[in-house]
């Protein structure tokens, strides 16, 4: 598919039905793969914010909300405040969400206990998602 075939294709709203839910947890998961074995604070950063957001097309799969948007940062923003969702889950998405890679030129120094929450916490957001999806879904 070219650029411009995908282009129309976003514009018509099928960019989140190219999956099903089970298929965005699956992208969801091979980005958090890729991230959680990267040494770049940025790489990281921006991966799990990807990996979230993708778990979260798939939540938007069994129940659409026009409001979270269509980027992984407005989904994760969205999730985070959307009293629909269990408490626990908002506040992963709000830790997410605010994870900042750092500024400047400087190097900045980052736990391996920092490091590992992030994932941690992305690791929560897909989980839940794919627990709404299977018992939506049904069993594999």
């Amino acid at each position: 598919m070219d650029s411009e075939e995908n282009q129309e294709e976003n514009q018509d709203g099928e960019w989140l039905t190219r999956l099903d839910g089970r298929g965005w947890i699956h992208n969801a998961l091979a980005e958090l793969a890729k991230t959680s074995d990267s040494h770049d604070p940025r790489a990281m950063i921006a991966g799990c914010k990807r990996s979230a957001g993708m778990a979260l097309n798939g939540y938007l799969r069994l129940e659409f909300k026009e409001s979270w948007g269509r980027t992984y940062v407005e989904h994760l923003r969205a999730a985070a405040v959307d009293d629909t969702l269990p408490e626990v889950v908002r506040g992963r998405c709000m830790r997410i969400l605010h994870a900042e890679p750092p500024a400047g030129t400087l190097v900045q120094l980052r736990s391996k206990r920092t490091t590992s929450e992030l994932v941690e916490a992305t690791k929560d957001v897909v989980a839940w998602v794919y627990s709404e999806v299977v018992k939506r879904e049904g069993n594999p």
